[in-house]
């Protein structure tokens, strides 16, 4: 059993990434953007979201390296309820990565006709999905690859064909 390809987890914070790529593809954010996190929490529906601290005021690099789930669930909010989930598409989340390998799982990247604000939310800092290290693997490569989503392989030197996913400066930034 190759644990990379069978087993399944939420992947929480480590999709944050592919939440702030969305943002900047989605036209409305550029990298010098901020977002206003005070007062380090956020009040969505009934649920209280919180950051550890009131980081304030946070560029989208600051909201990665923070982790700050108050900066995600604004950006979140503030686009189009299918930006996040067709970026978590795009990287291969949620499907198979066709390398080959018996028993490999596809996770699941859930489809709602209507998403609620808290699935959004949740959502986007990687909560009611799921995937495997292999499928993770393979979104980072999207990034460290400019944008170009690889096919993956087990064999050394194989040759692998590239799909752009997303512009290589929002891999940049």
């Amino acid at each position: 059993r190759n644990r990379a390809l069978t087993d399944v987890f939420e992947p929480g914070s480590t999709v944050k990434p592919f939440t702030v790529a969305a943002a900047l593809q989605s036209g409305k954010y550029t990298r010098d953007s901020t977002i206003d996190t005070s007062p380090g929490f956020i009040k969505v529906g009934t649920k209280t979201i919180p950051d550890p601290a009131n980081y304030g005021v946070l560029d989208l690099g600051g909201i990665i390296e923070k982790s700050s789930q108050v900066g995600i669930s604004k950006l979140a909010l503030s686009m189009n309820e299918y930006d996040v989930w067709e970026m978590f598409s795009a990287v291969g989340m949620g499907q198979s990565t066709d390398i080959g390998f018996p028993g490999e799982r596809n996770g699941f990247l859930p489809n709602h006709r209507r998403w609620k604000d808290i699935e959004r939310v949740t959502f986007a800092y990687g909560y009611g999905l799921t995937v495997t290290p292999i499928q993770l693997a393979s979104a980072y490569l999207t990034i460290a690859s400019s944008g170009i989503k690889r096919q993956l392989s087990l064999i050394r030197n194989a040759k692998v064909e590239g799909k752009r996913v997303f512009d290589k400066r929002i891999a940049a930034d």
